[in-house]
C-alpha cells in the first residue's frame, strides 16, 4: 500500500518522529499533513538529537519532504530547521504547497497575550501563533505561501489585514504589534529564501501514489488534541485524524495504511487542565519514575521546559482513537521507560454510576469517571541484547498481547529507546 499515515493515538509526544524516521528509508516522500510548528518531533540519529517542529522527520534519510496545504508554518522557524540540518551535512529536498498558510508575528503576539489573559483557564498553548493562524485562515484574513513570494501581493494583503490585527492587539490585549513595514520586510526575506521549494503538492503526491510510490504522511500532536474530536477546548487548533490527509493534501479518498503510535502510558502537557482520567502523581512512585526515566518534558526553542502530566495507559481512549482512524497496526513506544516498575496498571474500562464503558462517552467529558485497572508485573531487560520480539521478557510480551486483544489491532513496532536501532518489528 503506497500511502502510510503515522499518527499519535493519545495526547501527543508518543514518539511519532522516531517511527517516521525509521520508516522513511522505504518511502519516496515524507509529507507533513497537519498542525503547524507547535508540534515537536525528536529524532536521535548517530548519537545526536534533532528537534523538528515543522520539517518532516524523514529529513535525516534525505527523502523528498513535503508540507501540505492544510499545514501552517512560521517561515522563520522552517528556515532555522533547514539551516540546522544542512549544517550537519544533510541535504534538504523540500516541497511546499502554495496554499499552506503563514504564521505571522502578530499571531504569535496574540497567542502569548491571550494565554496570559486567560490565567488559570489557559489551554496550554506554547505561544507559537498556530491557533490564531488557523483562525485567520477560517476568516479568510491571512497570507499563504503563494503570497509571500510575490512582493506586490504580500504588501497588498498585509495593508488590508494589518489594521484589524493592530487594533485587536492594542485595544483588547494592550500589546503593541511590530510595525507593518518591519513585518513586510521579514516575510519578503523569508519568501525569497523559500521560493525554490514551491510545488503543487496535490499534483505531485497524486501522481506519486498513482505510480505506486510510497508516501509517508506524518501527523502532528495526538488524536486527543484534534480540534473536533479531541478533549476540546484543551486541544490544538487543527485536525489530527487520518481523514484530514485527503483535505489537507488535496487527494481523493483512498485506502491508506494507518499506524497509531501509542506510549506504554499516558501523558499530556502540564497546563493544569484538560482530561487525563488515569492521571497519577509525579511527586513519587510510578509517576515520578516515568516522568524522569522517560524524560517526559516538553522542549521547544526559547520556551521554558515543562514537565508533562503522567497517567497509566488508557484503553478506552485508545479504542476511541482506533474508532476515528481505523488503525491498521500500532507502534508501542517507551517500553524501556517502564522498566524497573514492580507493577504496571492498564485502564481497561471506565465506570460511571456503576455502569461499565469501554469507550469514553465523549473525550472531553470525564467528570465522575472511575478508571478500572488490570495489574501487570513489571519487566527488566538489557536493551542492547534485544534484537527480536522473541527476545523480550515474558512480562512485556503479555502486556503487548493484552493491548492487541483489547484493541483488536496488532502491535507491529516496539520501541526500546530513542535511537533508530532501538526499534524492533514484531513479524
Amino acid at each position: 500500500m503506497p500511502g502510510v499515515v503515522v499518527l499519535g493515538s493519545q495526547w501527543g509526544d508518543e514518539g511519532k518522529g522516531r517511527l517516521v524516521d525509521y520508516l522513511a528509508k522505504k518511502a519516496s516522500y515524507v509529507c507533513r499533513f497537519s498542525g503547524g510548528n507547535n508540534a515537536g518531533h525528536t529524532v536521535v540519529y548517530k548519537g545526536k538529537q534533532y528537534l523538528f517542529t515543522i520539517l518532516p522527520s524523514g529529513v535525516l534519510s534525505e527523502k523528498k519532504l513535503v508540507i501540505a496545504a492544510g499545514v501552517c508554518f512560521d517561515p522563520e522557524v522552517l528556515i532555522s530547521e533547514i539551516d540546522m540540518v544542512e549544517k550537519a551535512g544533510i541535504k534538504v529536498k523540500l516541497l511546499i504547497d502554495p496554499r499552506a498558510h503563514i504564521v505571522m508575528p502578530y499571531h504569535r503576539q496574540r497567542d502569548t497575550a491571550n494565554e496570559a489573559r486567560r490565567g488559570k483557564t489557559a489551554v496550554g498553548s506554547v505561544g507559537f501563533g498556530v491557533g490564531y493562524c488557523f483562525v485567520d485562515r477560517a476568516r479568510r484574513e491571512n497570507l499563504r505561501f503563494e503570497d509571500i513570494i510575490i512582493p506586490t501581493l504580500a504588501k497588498k494583503k498585509l495593508d488590508y489585514f494589518f489594521p484589524s490585527k493592530k487594533e485587536t492587539l492594542e485595544k483588547i490585549y494592550g500589546v503593541t504589534p511590530l510595525p507593518k513595514e518591519e513585518i513586510l520586510k521579514r516575510i519578503l526575506k523569508f519568501g525569497k529564501k523559500l521560493r525554490p521549494y514551491l510545488c503543487d503538492v496535490s499534483l505531485e503526491l497524486g501522481k506519486a501514489l498513482e505510480k505506486g510510490e510510497t508516501v509517508l504522511f506524518e501527523g502532528s500532536q495526538g488524536v486527543m488534541l484534534d480540534v473536533n474530536f479531541g478533549t476540546y477546548p484543551y486541544a490544538t487548533g487543527s485536525h489530527i485524524i487520518s481523514g484530514y490527509v485527503f483535505t489537507s493534501v488535496g487527494l481523493p479518498p483512498q485506502n491508506l495504511k494507518v499506524i497509531g503510535v501509542v506510549k506504554s502510558f499516558s501523558s499530556r502537557a502540564d497546563t493544569g487542565a484538560g482530561p487525563l482520567p488515569t492521571e497519577i502523581s509525579t511527586a513519587r512512585g510510578a509517576g515520578k519514575h516515568i516522568l524522569y526515566k522517560g524524560h517526559e518534558f516538553e522542549e521547544f526553542l526559547n520556551i521554558p521546559v515543562r514537565p508533562r502530566r503522567i497517567g497509566w495507559l488508557d484503553l478506552p481512549m485508545l479504542r476511541y482513537a482506533h474508532q476515528l482512524n481505523k488503525f491498521s497496526e500500532l507502534a508501542l513506544t517507551h517500553a524501556d521507560t517502564m522498566m524497573g516498575l514492580k507493577e504496571i496498571l492498564v485502564c481497561t474500562h471506565y465506570e460511571i454510576k456503576k455502569k461499565k464503558y469501554l469507550y469514553p462517552q465523549f473525550p472531553g467529558i470525564t467528570e465522575n469517571v472511575k478508571p478500572i485497572y488490570k495489574r501487570f508485573p513489571g519487566w527488566q531487560f538489557e536493551v542492547s541484547k534485544i534484537k527480536r520480539y522473541s527476545d523480550l521478557p515474558g512480562e512485556l510480551k503479555s502486556y503487548i498481547e493484552f493491548i492487541e486483544k483489547e484493541t483488536d489491532t496488532p502491535i507491529r513496532y516496539i520501541s526500546l529507546g530513542a535511537e533508530r536501532e532501538s526499534l524492533i518489528e514484531k513479524r
